[in-house]
């Protein structure tokens, strides 16, 4: 009976085996189901990625390469003396030859063997010619020996050939050069050309890894990350040389100048709040860093305490430094060259936009505007205020900058006129073209008590205190 009970339950047995085994293949079955599902969506999604990547990246590569493209420098004309002839017993003593020499930006090192450098040994002169254009053509780099004696020069030899010459030229003094309208001057080099210690510590400084990448490095960003997860903060950056330059060139000056002074005031909090409160100093920008306040540059937070931090203030005309006035400044100091239309109109909303970056409404922030003003007790007056106010707005309205302005009002070929003449000299021309509609648009214009009304119906919503501008 018991031998009967073991061979029917084998069956049992073998059977639980049997579900026990189907139950494993549903398991895996599902597992690979779930994972060939997690790589299905894993490649939609590499599919997406790539297919906005690279669009975006040919669109950015063509962005740079167009802006690249945009570079042009304005060269400056150089004005040049005549080349310094040298031959045997002409008039020249020690001290012209070493003024003439220091005019042409030589120096004395002691060899004279680079060019542009020069050695004296009693009366024998070692000189290296850098080599120049003339107007014969292009005269090349040389070594030479002048004897200069008795207020004559007895002997000139040619040190590479090692023989005496009759004569020999070295390169002009620059003695003026001319700018163009940016007052800048650009020359492009090759690599080759910038000394091995510049390149080598500016990659050691800003990319260390410059030669083994192609413009973004990823073990860099890496590093970066995981600093600033260790610091709970900003502490290290990751951006390459390449990426530096990219992102410089695509700012415009205009944007640069705004994020440079937005920078400058947050960094003035900055000190201020380890002034007043004993924060550690730890500001890092992209222009300004502070991390170091020193017991001699801080002064007693008793002293400061009854005043608090001070109120800051930016000047501007256009938009985006208005905007950025109106996001980290307590107030905005308005141009003379400001109207009541685009006060209203571009200033304000600029304002306000600022305002709302930073989470804050136009209450408490104060608005400052200088107004030109043309007043007199009598005709002869009133005339000549008015003739000096329409040579301050002209000037004005001859830089670039400020067009906006007379934009807004249909003037925007004046800004052009106006530059022109300035660039001739013609200031005096330049005031007569500011007529009677635009004086009375910029000036309030009228008897000394018709002033006051007129800058409060003007400003007086929106400006909490006003000064007279009066260039007479």
């Amino acid at each position: 009976m018991a031998r009967n009970q073991d061979i029917d339950d084998a069956p049992e047995d073998q059977d639980d085996a049997y579900d026990q085994d189907e139950g494993l293949d549903e398991t895996g079955g599902a597992g690979r189901g779930w994972r060939r599902r997690l790589l299905g969506w894993g490649l939609v999604a590499v599919a997406i990625g790539m297919g906005f990547l690279i669009p975006y990246t040919l669109y950015l590569n063509h962005q740079v390469s167009v802006r690249f493209g945009q570079l042009r420098w304005q060269v400056p004309t150089r004005v040049y003396a005549r080349p310094l002839h040298l031959a045997r017993g002409m008039a020249m003593d020690a001290r012209t030859l070493k003024t003439e020499l220091e005019a042409a930006s030589y120096r004395d090192d002691g060899k004279g063997q680079r060019p542009g450098m020069y050695s004296v040994n009693g009366g024998r002169w070692h000189i290296a010619n850098r080599g120049y254009q003339d107007v014969g053509g292009l005269v090349g780099p040389s070594r030479i020996e002048v004897t200069v004696s008795g207020g004559r020069v007895q002997s000139v030899r040619d040190l590479e050939r090692g023989r005496a010459v009759k004569s020999a030229k070295l390169d002009p003094a620059r003695i003026a050069t001319l700018y163009g309208q940016k007052q800048e001057e650009r020359r492009l080099v090759r690599i080759s050309e910038v000394p091995p210690l510049l390149t080598d510590g500016l990659q050691a400084v800003e990319d260390r890894d410059f030669a083994r990448h192609h413009g973004i490095d990823p073990s860099g960003m890496a590093r970066a990350l995981w600093v600033n997860t260790q610091q709970g903060g900003y502490a290290q950056g990751a951006s390459t040389l390449t990426m530096q330059v990219v992102r410089n060139l695509s700012q415009q000056k205009e944007k640069t100048a705004a994020r440079k002074a937005r920078e400058m005031v947050l960094a003035m909090r900055a000190i201020w709040d380890t002034w007043l409160n004993g924060t550690k100093l730890d500001f890092r920008g992209d222009f300004y860093s502070h991390t170091l306040m020193t017991p001699f540059f801080a002064p007693d937070r008793a002293d400061l305490a009854e005043y608090g931090a001070p109120k800051v203030f930016l000047a501007g005309v256009g938009e985006l430094m208005t905007e950025v006035a109106g996001e980290v400044c307590d107030g905005f100091i308005c141009h003379g060259f400001t109207t009541e239309k685009y006060l209203r109109e571009v200033t304000m909303p600029a304002l306000a936009r600022g305002r709302a970056k930073a989470g804050k409404t136009m209450e408490g922030f104060e608005i400052v505007g200088p107004s030109f003003v043309v007043t007199g007790t009598n005709e002869d007056e009133l005339a000549a205020a008015a003739a000096g106010t329409r040579q301050q707005i002209a000037f004005y309205g001859s830089t670039p900058a400020y067009r906006g302005v007379l934009d807004m009002h249909g003037w925007g070929g004046l800004q052009e006129e106006l530059n022109s003449l300035s660039k001739q000299g013609k200031w005096v021309e330049m005031g007569g073209l500011i007529d009677d509609e635009i004086l009375n648009t910029f000036a309030v214009v009228g008897e000394p008590e018709t002033i006051a009304p007129e800058l409060t119906r003007r400003y007086g919503d929106v400006i909490q205190r006003i000064s007279f501008y009066a260039p007479y």
